[in-house]
């Protein structure tokens, strides 16, 4: 998978609203990379903390939030329900579609339908992630 400039820009946007204790538990490692890759880009990422977090950045720059947020800030607790919220979406995934190719063939119906990027289908999971990340981080300014 290829990750574009914006984003980590985007990921590093919504990192750096985090309290410092939340910020510290997230590896150098990760830190760094978020640095090397938007060093010299001037995206303008603007996070209003009262829309939902799936409105205003990529899907892919969700997923990794997603992940570093199952990694290394959630509880055991926060992380199966995480990790349950992530099952129970794919079961309605895979329960809507007969098979893998339905599910591209509709994107794809839907992208030429549309004349735009392809549509996400069933953003359910967005809002639940959202929901919970406002949770977590019920400071993010």
């Amino acid at each position: 998978m290829v990750v574009d400039k914006k984003c980590y820009a985007e990921v590093k946007e919504v990192i750096n609203r985090f309290n410092k204790e939340e910020k510290q538990k997230i590896p150098n490692k990760i830190i760094e990379l978020l640095n090397k890759e938007t060093e010299g880009t001037e995206y303008l990422i603007n996070i209003d903390s009262h829309k939902n977090l799936e409105e205003q950045i990529s899907r892919q720059a969700l997923s990794m939030l997603t992940y570093i947020c199952l990694e290394y800030l959630a509880d055991k607790k926060q992380k199966k329900e995480l990790k349950n919220i992530l099952i129970q979406n794919q079961k309605e995934l895979v329960s809507t579609y007969k098979s893998v190719d339905d599910l591209f063939n509709k994107k794809k119906i839907v992208q030429q339908e549309k004349n735009t990027q392809i549509v996400v289908v069933n953003n359910n999971i967005f809002h639940k992630i959202w929901t919970f990340l406002k949770q977590k981080f019920a400071k993010i300014h």
